[in-house]
């Protein structure tokens, strides 16, 4: 297998078992001396930004990979991205050049174009066929467990103008409870919140280099409103006013100050559904409101395998008085100069989960990290 950049005079230096590879038309490319690829459950592509530089070889050919070449990175013989070059960035001065080249997951192509030449609705569809339909015209697979073949949508699907094929897709899958991940081989994984725990726990003084802490209400409020609009009726002006139908309610102690929301329901909903969407606002925001960020050394875990998004595990840092089990969110594996590393981002499940338990008297989470503080 030929290593173009060694042909060009820059050498490799990632250890053999963690050696980042860009495969391009069937070459693969070593020796990337900075290197950021970034994973998140709330992002369906990956995206990767490999550079290198070093003085001048004899040979002075460019470097023959363009915007929208397929491409795979690999980390060992772990592929964590599939799909294609977005961009190719050289420079070069008297004595060096340096070249940096990023893609993302082909699903990229899924949040950047627009549903186009579909039915405008679909009817009694399973959630998968549904997603197959919208992703093979991209070459993009959907996978799901068993357990979730049975998942329908509802009896009629419809896309709005302009509306992006993955902002429908995502559409389609809250309603369903699911959300959708990308694997890294190019496939759209169907899957639900926190399915398998992590080999190591992040501890402070251990393997945790740098954590941070991030508490945040201002996306938070004190009473929720589900309205389930009726049929429109005549307003006094003429204009159609509308009629609400079922309402559902809840409150969130942990926001003392008065600050009101009302939410639409997406589609029709009795007052049972209106209650429970009321609810899973209210610990979906505040998960979402407190975030742990964690730097270790290295791409992989103590079992040799890479981090992953989706993978619970323990965060014990007594510094930031917590203790307790979170989701990783969000990863990026880097290099530099300084060495190899994983920076995640880690949030309590309960804010990536279908049903997740509301708490009416307290902020489960903020009384953690209270109590840990005071010990």
């Amino acid at each position: 297998m030929v290593d173009l950049l060694g042909a060009l005079g820059f050498k490799a230096s990632a250890t053999p078992d963690d050696t980042l590879k860009l495969m391009v038309n069937g070459k693969g490319h070593e020796g990337w001396t900075q290197v950021v690829i970034k994973r998140s459950m709330k992002a369906i592509a990956g995206s990767f930004s490999l550079s290198v530089s070093d003085r001048w070889a004899e040979e002075k050919q460019g470097l023959p990979v363009v915007p929208g070449d397929e491409c795979r990175v690999q980390i060992g013989t772990d592929v964590v991205i599939t799909g294609y070059v977005d961009a190719v960035e050289t420079q070069i001065d008297s004595s060096a050049r340096s070249i940096t080249i990023s893609g993302r997951d082909k699903t990229a192509d899924l949040v950047d174009c627009s549903v186009e030449g579909q039915p405008s609705q679909w009817k009694n569809l399973s959630l998968k066929q549904l997603l197959q339909k919208l992703a093979t015209p991209f070459g993009v697979d959907v996978t799901l467990d068993a357990t979730l073949l049975a998942l329908v949508p509802g009896d009629k699907w419809t896309y709005q103008p302009g509306e992006s094929v993955f902002e429908n897709m995502d559409r389609a899958a809250r309603v369903c409870g699911v959300l959708l991940m990308n694997t890294g081989n190019g496939k759209i994984l169907v899957t639900r919140a926190g399915s398998t725990r992590a080999a190591t726990e992040l501890v402070q003084g251990e393997n945790i280099l740098t954590a941070s802490a991030s508490f945040d209400q201002k996306g938070r409020y004190s009473v929720y409103k589900v309205k389930s609009q009726a049929v429109p009726l005549e307003g006094d002006d003429g204009d159609p006013a509308p009629s609400f139908g079922a309402m559902g309610t809840a409150t969130d102690a942990g926001v003392t100050r008065y600050r009101p929301l009302v939410i639409m329901a997406e589609s029709a909903a009795n007052k049972a559904m209106c209650q429970k969407r009321a609810q899973w606002e209210v610990a979906v925001r505040t998960g979402k409101g407190s975030r742990v960020a964690v730097k270790v050394p290295g791409w992989r875990q103590g079992d040799g395998k890479l981090w992953q998004v989706n993978q619970l595990t323990k965060v014990n840092a007594p510094w930031l008085g917590i203790n307790i089990e979170l989701l990783i969110t969000d990863l990026s594996f880097t290099k530099g100069d300084g060495g190899t590393f994983t920076d995640m981002q880690l949030e309590p499940v309960q804010a990536y989960t279908e049903n997740p338990k509301y708490q009416k008297a307290k902020d489960p989470w903020r009384q953690l990290v209270i109590a840990e503080s005071r010990k």
